[in-house]
């Protein structure tokens, strides 16, 4: 999907945008607004009212790879987008979850799942440096063993 396309992401299909009918996506414009309705309702029925189209119709685009590949796209940039204003948020998270914890008159259980969010998240980021460890490892020893015969 060409860069020029973000907006259209990230309006989520609120508005189904025009500039959908110049996409070269190989997609026709009826289509392009499915794939944009279909990221930003929650039901398949939701998403044929909202670009205008008969569920049948949509469920028949579903099965069409270019459609699904450009669906794909769209979902996984919208998706990236959200991780990317979570990771912004990380630090006033993990300060408000610190502060939580060190709370006396917060109740238990807000401070029991307060540190299970701070333990999991200290998890999912070891095991992805260990990950990362690895995978570099890997490449690196195939780097080396592929020039010898």
């Amino acid at each position: 999907m060409p860069e020029n396309n973000q907006s259209a992401v990230q309006d989520g299909a609120n508005n189904l945008p025009d500039e959908i009918a110049a996409l070269d996506n190989g997609l026709t414009e009826l289509q392009n607004r499915a794939v944009l309705a279909l990221i930003s309702t929650a039901t398949h029925k939701e998403a044929a009212a909202k670009a205008g189209v008969n569920r049948v119709t949509l469920y028949r685009w579903m099965r069409d790879l270019n459609f699904r590949r450009e669906w794909l796209e769209m979902r996984n940039r919208k998706f990236s987008a959200a991780v990317g204003r979570a990771q912004n948020m990380a630090d006033s998270s993990m300060a408000c979850l610190n502060a939580i914890i060190l709370d006396g008159n917060t109740p238990a259980a807000s401070r029991v799942s307060a540190i299970r969010l701070g333990l999991d998240f200290a998890s999912c980021g070891m095991e992805l440096d260990n990950l990362e460890f690895r995978l570099a490892s890997l490449e690196e020893h195939a780097a080396n063993n592929h020039h010898q015969p």
